[in-house]
């Protein structure tokens, strides 16, 4: 299928091969009698078709009308998922008597399950049935879900003992849950798919950002108001008929809607790099641009598909995936678990290095999660009433933690950035002559975090004191600034995580990258529920109290807010200290693709 590339085409004239292009990704150890052509596969082709399968290249179809259903129906996924969450800690805690540890741990583990199954359905979906029939069989089965679980609720509240109907409840929402993973990974692409041109799939994302964040300040405004007023029932179907919308507003699109075909699983491509470097691990390592012992001829393998990406010094045991020994058949049909080209390891090391990046994403999520759980059992104790004529909910901190997003976002898109830049610049002592890069910005929203959490563990002390000295209670507005704080810092590290994510990953791995932002994010959540349980278990070891004791008056919960900050202090500095290394071996990577 293609020409062998004889050694005076193959190599420089110090002897040493080219970097593998688009043509020529594979290595190859093999004997002097050994000879193999090169082999190219086809390019594919449309990516798009219409719901029945047919070319859409020829068809009207997609564009703003599509997309602007799209965007609607994730904004009332949105709405739906948060105005449950948002008070259900003081539900479970107010109305079916749990702990406030317990209440805590279920929201935190619920949210995160959303997030892991993201991660762990996306991809295998998107290879398999397609982002589009993802997000219309995953929402459908929300709706039926949600529609069971109001109607257990409406029905247990007549009955004296309803154990059994509760339980039943609370396994409809983990299901639920992991119904929603799927759809936050693949909706937004799917309405970005019907786009054609990178500017309006910019304003894609803008819109999708905005609507968002709105969806969750009507979930706090709506439904947070209706389960304050005691209208439990009421605001669970109003969460329900969302649902609804959101199923409508994708089926009914979806014959006019362009439909990315299914394409290689991108797990799949992964794992077979690992088993393919675990099977030849037995093989002489190839140094970059050398011939290894036992070579005599450099051959290759390629895929087309996938952009060509400068070959990387680090993790060099996967290299091993892509060398070929004089025992390997003919390449024109290679097994891809025992045999991948130069590129797809390539890809898989530029992924697994953006990986620790996530790490203090995680634990900014986790900090986020405070706000859903531990923030709103604090303002329970606290007074709530801001004027004779108003009364702030517990939950209603969610509104001020969507603000603070807010405020930072606009500031952000109205030039903000630039002093956040400068400012970080000043901190480092150097010359300010840009934009702050991504992983700077996620620095710049860990700090904020530690600052919001270290004022969480000041307001909770004070609050603590004077409630033992007088029996007054402290206001609820001193929650506020921790919440602003908090909420800005997110927007921060959220925004900059996904670009950096979607900067760094190659194109054919960006849908895994995605997913794997997703699964930072829900391990964020459950780091938060481990972190509450354990803190619970050691402290009340010999019958005391506790931190997070069930009666707030009585625990400590300011030494949990301090923990958690010194704990983020030390992220901090991880963060710090990997981004640095990351940025030289941006810089190396760029010299060597430039002079290579």
């Amino acid at each position: 299928m293609g020409e062998s590339l004889s050694s005076p085409q193959a190599q420089h004239r110090d002897g040493h091969f080219p970097l593998a292009d688009e043509r020529c990704p594979l290595l190859s150890c093999e004997a002097e009698d050994g000879s193999s052509p090169c082999s190219t596969i086809d390019a594919s082709p449309s990516a798009y078709t219409d719901w029945l399968g047919r070319p859409a290249c020829d068809r009207d179809l997609g564009g703003w009308k599509c997309s602007a259903c799209l965007i609607c129906a994730y904004g009332f996924g949105v709405l739906m998922t948060n105005g449950v969450l948002s008070n259900l800690v003081v539900f479970l805690v107010g109305q079916w008597g749990w702990s406030n540890a317990s209440g805590a741990s279920t929201v935190n583990t619920l949210s995160g399950t959303s997030y892991l199954s993201a991660f762990f359905t996306g991809a295998l979906t998107d290879a398999y049935i397609g982002r589009a029939w993802t997000s219309i069989i995953c929402q459908s089965l929300v709706m039926v879900c949600f529609f069971c679980a109001t109607s257990i609720l409406w029905v247990s509240r007549s009955l004296a003992s309803a154990a059994a109907l509760r339980i039943a409840f609370i396994v409809l929402l983990y299901t639920f849950m992991i119904l929603s993973g799927p759809v936050l990974v693949s909706l937004t692409t799917f309405g970005a798919d019907q786009l054609m041109s990178n500017e309006h799939k910019e304003l894609y994302f803008k819109l999708v950002s905005i609507t968002h964040t709105l969806a969750q300040l009507l979930a706090t405004l709506v439904v947070t108001y209706v389960d304050e007023a005691g209208l439990w029932i009421l605001g669970y179907w109003i969460c329900t008929a969302c649902a609804g919308l959101a199923a409508a507003l994708i089926w009914v699109p979806a014959p006019h809607c362009r439909i990315y075909k299914v394409s290689k699983n991108a797990l799949i491509r992964i794992a077979q790099v690992f088993v393919a470097a675990w099977r030849r691990r037995s093989l002489s390592d190839c140094n970059e641009g050398h011939i290894p012992n036992g070579c005599q001829e450099s051959k290759c393998f390629s895929d087309p598909s996938i952009q060509r990406t400068s070959r990387a010094n680090l993790m060099r045991f996967l290299d091993k995936a892509a060398v070929l020994s004089s025992t390997d058949p003919k390449l024109n049909e290679p097994n891809p678990w025992r045999i991948c080209s130069v590129q797809q390891v390539e890809d898989l090391k530029t992924l697994l290095r953006v990986i620790p990046i996530g790490i203090s994403f995680t634990f900014l999520t986790g900090t986020s999660a405070l706000v859903t759980s531990l923030f709103e059992e604090q303002a329970l104790v606290m007074d709530r009433q801001v004027t004779s004529w108003l009364i702030l909910p517990a939950a209603s901190l969610n509104f001020f933690s969507i603000a603070g997003a807010l405020f930072i976002g606009f500031l952000n898109a109205f030039g903000g950035a630039r002093w956040i830049g400068l400012l970080i610049r000043c901190c480092q002592g150097s010359r300010y002559d840009d934009s702050p890069s991504p992983l700077q910005m996620q620095g710049f929203g860990l700090v904020l975090c530690i600052i919001g959490t270290a004022f969480a563990a000041a307001v909770e002390c004070w609050r603590l004191k004077t409630i033992s000295e007088d029996g007054s209670l402290l206001s609820i507005l001193w929650l506020v600034p921790q919440t602003l704080i908090i909420g800005a810092s997110m927007h921060i590290n959220v925004a900059s995580s996904f670009d950096f994510f979607y900067r760094e990953a190659p194109d054919e791995l960006r849908m895994a990258s995605n997913c794997i932002l997703f699964l930072f994010h829900g391990c964020g959540n459950y780091v938060n529920s481990i972190l509450v349980a354990a803190v619970t278990a050691i402290t009340t070891r010999g019958g005391q109290k506790g931190w997070i004791s069930s009666n707030l008056n009585e625990g400590h919960l300011d030494h949990f807010y301090w923990l958690y900050a010194f704990l983020l202090l030390v992220i901090l500095c991880i963060h710090i200290a990997y981004a640095s290394y990351y940025a030289r071996t941006k810089k190396l990577q760029t010299l060597y693709r430039r002079f290579s």
